[in-house]
């Protein structure tokens, strides 16, 4: 059950706390609600909840609902991906979201069209066979040096846990930035778990997603939140 306590102000604002699940519904204007098991502090605003406090999360991803992105930080070098070929890497969604596309990092000369999509977790923890979840449709790409966020054609809902983002484009002229890898990490952290399709050709995404093989790139990716429970 959630845990009620008040706050110190003159008002006695209500502040409660528990799980995201234990959230009562909404109706007390300008109370709030802490989420112990994803670290969100929200406001009611009589008619529904609103994220208004959100503390850094582990794995070095970090949910700023302010800005509305779950994603990485660090960025390395830079590579070539040829025409047709999907890189796919790992991301870890704490919570149920709503998501409605990828940022892409273009970190040189960029041109061409490229697409996106959102996969759910195979077995063993690869996108190997899993279902293709969201797709963009084909997106110009939008210059040098710049993020470009790519919108599926549908929003979609996802429940917590291990996903993965792929793109493509059709030709070899598109530079993305890279993430940083530690020599230290181990095999099957969660930087390590890159992968690779190679295409013959540029179109839409396999569903399922065919065998892939591990690579040693890992591009930089945001999925874009649009709303939480």
């Amino acid at each position: 059950m959630s845990v009620r306590t008040r706050a110190s102000s003159a008002g006695g604002t209500l502040i409660q706390s528990g799980t995201l699940a234990e959230r009562p519904a909404a109706g007390a204007v300008d109370s709030y609600y802490w989420a112990t098991d994803i670290y969100v502090l929200f406001r009611d605003t009589g008619v529904a909840w609103e994220a208004v406090a959100v503390q850094p999360y582990r794995h070095s991803l970090l949910p700023q609902l302010g800005i509305e992105w779950f994603g990485r930080y660090q960025v390395g070098s830079a590579s070539i991906i040829g025409a047709g070929d999907v890189h796919i890497c790992a991301i870890q969604v704490p919570f149920t979201v709503t998501v409605s596309g990828i940022m892409v990092i273009h970190g040189g000369v960029a041109g061409g069209n490229l697409r996106v999509g959102l996969y759910e977790n195979g077995a063993g923890d690869q996108p190997d066979g899993a279902t293709l979840l969201a797709e963009s449709a084909s997106t110009a790409c939008n210059g040098i040096d710049r993020g470009q966020l790519v919108p599926f054609t549908s929003p979609v809902q996802i429940v917590g846990g291990l996903y993965w983002l792929a793109n493509q484009a059709d030709n070899t002229n598109d530079t993305y930035a890279n993430i940083t890898r530690n020599a230290n990490e181990i095999a099957g952290d969660l930087f390590d778990r890159s992968r690779f399709d190679d295409r013959p050709a540029y179109g839409a995404f396999d569903n399922p997603m065919a065998a892939t093989s591990s690579t040693a790139t890992d591009f930089m990716k945001w999925l874009n939140v649009t709303s939480i429970p």
